[in-house]
């Protein structure tokens, strides 16, 4: 992704499996009862591959670990704008020209996705975040 060229679906995998791996391991192991995971899932698929994973594990494990998403939407123009000043900050590996394709890859949540809650990231980023934390709140 540092010279534009995005993930391929094959590459995502694993790196999808370690995310849900690490949460089902904290969740399983700790005295914890809720894990928190940021990533882009900006597929159908990719939200499914984590799904799929929690669901073996409530098989496995004997658990019941539920999984919800919360999807950021923003303005296609607004993502590249802040991805340019976190790139020249050198906070963000990805240059701004990865976003359109990052927009190409992506497919908002369908209505039977009922465990998604999207939130509007147009906004600042404290109401963001207290949206956020208000659907997270509600799923306690």
């Amino acid at each position: 992704m540092q010279n534009s060229s995005s993930l391929t679906d094959e590459d995502r995998k694993p790196w999808l499996a370690g995310i849900s791996n690490a949460a089902i391991e904290n969740l399983c192991s700790s005295s914890t009862s809720v894990v928190v995971a940021s990533c882009s899932a900006l597929k159908i698929k990719y939200r499914d591959q984590i799904r799929a994973a929690i669901a073996t594990a409530n098989v496995t494990a004997r658990y019941y670990i539920k999984t919800s998403f919360i999807y950021l939407s923003m303005e296609e123009e607004l993502a590249r704008e802040l991805v340019a000043e976190r790139h020249e900050k050198k906070r963000h590996f990805m240059p701004p020209e990865g976003v359109r394709k990052q927009y190409e890859d992506l497919q908002e949540p369908e209505e039977e996705e009922k465990d998604v809650f999207v939130v509007d990231a147009n906004q600042g980023r404290g109401e963001v975040m207290d949206e956020a934390v208000r659907i997270a709140e509600s799923l306690l």
